[in-house]
């Protein structure tokens, strides 16, 4: 444009600082110390997660032995009340604590029925009752049968005359001479679930194996 004047401005950018010299080398051994703290994070992590998992199969599997612990009683409850009535004749106490293959003692035996029956007179206990207080005996494993290894021996100390069997009337003799009291109705029941009905024997190898089956499947 006529009578003004053009000025070029220059713009003076900032020169970049090259020098090198105060830069530090990469310390290796920090490196490698940042590496080892994220591999102890990440193990932290996954020790936590492995430690949760291992807490829930744990609950599961404790989940799954008081089921099994509770199916086996009521099985044997159930052959004692097939109608389903809540309630067992006091005669049947012994005989089903025997069937799931607890032997306590005579004191034993009777400190467990006193927490179930609590009034003196009945004839007859309360089958939920039975079962809860079975449930603990069983969890943690008390009052549990000898091993087969020592019915076994016990057996072979017992038959001086090695014939590997017991009639009805020396099973019948070595019950009642134990110092256990068995009434009339408990020995009939224990002769039911023992001898073999067509040999009309008791056969120690034979139940030891029954016993074993069955707790093996429990």
């Amino acid at each position: 444009m006529a009578g003004s004047s053009h000025q070029e401005i220059a713009l003076t950018l900032p020169t970049p600082d090259l020098n090198y010299s105060n830069v530090q080398p990469l310390d290796c051994n920090q490196n490698m110390d940042l590496k080892k703290a994220k591999n102890r994070k990440k193990s932290t992590k996954f020790g936590r997660r492995n430690t949760d998992m291992a807490s829930r199969m744990s609950q599961d599997s404790t989940e799954a032995k008081f089921m099994k612990i509770q199916e086996r009683i009521k099985s044997s409850l159930g052959v004692y009340d097939p109608d389903g009535t809540g309630l067992v004749d006091n005669r049947y106490f012994k005989t089903l604590v025997y069937a799931l293959h607890r032997v306590p003692n005579k004191n034993q035996m009777d400190d467990m029925f006193e927490t179930i029956q609590e009034d003196k007179n009945a004839e007859q206990f309360f089958v939920d009752k039975f079962e809860k207080m079975m449930v603990r005996v069983m969890s943690t494993d008390r009052y549990k049968s000898s091993s087969a290894k020592e019915l076994e021996t016990a057996f072979a100390v017992l038959d001086v005359d090695k014939k590997g069997y017991f009639t009805a009337d020396e099973w019948i003799a070595l019950l009642t001479s134990s110092g256990e009291i068995f009434t009339e109705d408990e020995i009939k029941e224990t002769l039911k679930m023992t001898i073999d009905p067509e040999t009309e024997t008791f056969v120690p190898s034979t139940y030891i194996h029954n016993l074993l089956v069955d707790e093996n499947t429990h």
